[in-house]
């Protein structure tokens, strides 16, 4: 780890080049810096963390706060609290206690805090937070169904208690439900968003019963704070498991590089909830960093934190990548989140013809996905093989921009159920189809697709 003189340095670093390691565009801005106590003293870290977050914002107004502490004992974490929340509003501040950050200036665990900032006036911000889930003192080896039930309705409700936008992106999960509660708490939480919802985030950590979320200046344990994103951005996200010193390092690569193929642009932020089990294999923690950076750069700004369990897509022989788990250890997780270009418009007619062999494929589904985890429109077609596109909230105006493209075809199963896929697999994801569109704004696009079963 960085020595306390180095961290100081680098914390140096960050702010004098705050203006490139996050990236600011006039409409979204995130920013991350990061101190360590060097005085044991936690509110002037708290402090000294708020302002240099203050400086690094600029003018830009600060919708949403994420943190990430890692201080030993309740009176100490409450006094970084204080410390923060002096300085910024504290109902704008979430976060939870995890096993240390990491950052563009290097790692730490003991005694540091670190910052997200997130605001511009095309982002929007919800926090919600839920408390006694009833599941912090089960055990899940006894009480494996009771833990499932509280944390299906404890998820459930927090989604529900958000104001859903037409243009929501991304909802960051924070929760007291180590792993693998959590995978429970995800299930919930996918009740209210759907299943192919970009879901992020992790668990606080466990020891001695220091399970802190923090929501409107308040330390809470048993309970989840969900933070959802909207505006003009789209993210991907990334997964990888690994629980030995090499594939360790080599996972952190390999998730970095798949999160930027999948991204489909330059990255304002990436966010990284890692195990905190992936790090305890490593003789040296930079060295998973430093295969992370060897990917993203040393600019780009990067946000992570150690948890208990993180949440988001898997990669395992017995899972699709990109489907949203709640972690079952040794896990690092990534979210790119890609600014959008606000000067290309939407389109208000996207539509086209499917044809299979020729012939109208009529009650086929065409999809759009920003990425492949994150579908943007869909239609379905009508006996003549027609469709239109609406966005998954049923408006009609698509943001222009490339879209990779699936088609899935069903047939009719029993008492009006859906069958089998009468297609060719292949067409039913966007990272195997082959197809893609470019919608153009301001102008009626059509796109005809021709498939074979």
């Amino acid at each position: 780890m960085l020595d306390r003189r180095s961290l100081v340095l680098s914390l140096m670093f960050v702010l004098l080049l705050g203006w490139n390691v996050g990236v600011k565009a006039a409409d979204v801005v995130f920013k991350v810096v990061m101190v360590e106590d060097e005085n044991e003293d936690p509110a002037a870290a708290g402090k000294a963390a708020a302002k240099a977050l203050q400086k690094a914002m600029g003018n830009t107004a600060i919708k949403a706060v994420v943190m990430s502490e890692c201080f030993e004992d309740r009176e100490y974490k409450e006094k970084l609290l204080k410390g923060v929340c002096q300085v910024l509003p504290k109902d704008k501040v979430v976060g939870a206690a995890t096993y240390g950050s990491f950052t563009q200036a290097g790692c730490t665990d003991f005694d540091a805090v670190c910052l997200l900032g997130i605001g511009g006036k095309d982002v929007k911000v919800s926090a919600q937070i839920v408390e006694n889930m009833g599941t912090s003192k089960l055990t899940f080896e006894k009480d494996q169904d009771l833990i499932r039930e509280r944390l299906h309705a404890a998820g459930e409700k927090l989604v529900g208690e958000h104001d859903r936008q037409d243009d929501d992106q991304l909802l960051i999960l924070l929760a007291d439900a180590h792993s693998p509660k959590v995978q429970y708490l995800v299930e919930g939480v996918q009740k209210g968003v759907g299943k192919d919802f970009p879901i992020t985030g992790g668990c606080a950590n466990k020891n001695a019963g220091q399970t802190f979320v923090y929501f409107n200046g308040q330390m809470v344990d048993d309970a989840a704070v969900a933070l959802m994103l909207s505006g003009k951005f789209h993210v991907a996200l990334s997964g990888r498991m690994a629980n030995e010193e090499q594939a360790v390092i080599q996972t952190a690569a390999e998730g970095a590089e798949e999160v930027l193929k999948k991204a489909k642009g330059d990255p304002a932020v990436v966010l990284s909830f890692n195990c905190a089990g992936r790090r305890s294999k490593l003789k040296e923690y930079e060295d998973e960093l430093a295969a992370m950076q060897g990917v993203l750069g040393n600019e780009m700004a990067l946000f992570g934190c150690y948890c208990a369990g993180e949440i988001g897509p898997v990669d395992e022989p017995d899972a699709p990548r990109d489907v949203l788990s709640g972690g079952s250890g040794w896990h690092v997780m990534f979210t790119a989140i890609v600014l959008a270009d606000s000067d290309k418009g939407v389109s208000e007619q996207v539509d086209g013809v499917i044809t299979l062999n020729g012939a109208p494929l009529a009650d086929a589904v065409i999809t759009l996905f920003a990425s492949a985890d994150h579908p943007i429109a869909r239609a379905t077609t009508n006996e003549a093989g027609k469709y239109r596109l609406a966005t998954l909230t049923g408006d009609n105006s698509i943001p222009a921009g490339k879209y990779s493209v699936a088609i899935s075809k069903k047939a009719s199963g029993p008492q009006g159920g859906q069958g089998e896929e009468l297609l060719q697999k292949r067409y039913t994801s966007p990272a195997t189809s082959g197809l893609w569109v470019e919608v153009m704004g301001e102008m009626t696009n059509r796109f005809d697709f021709e498939v074979t079963p």
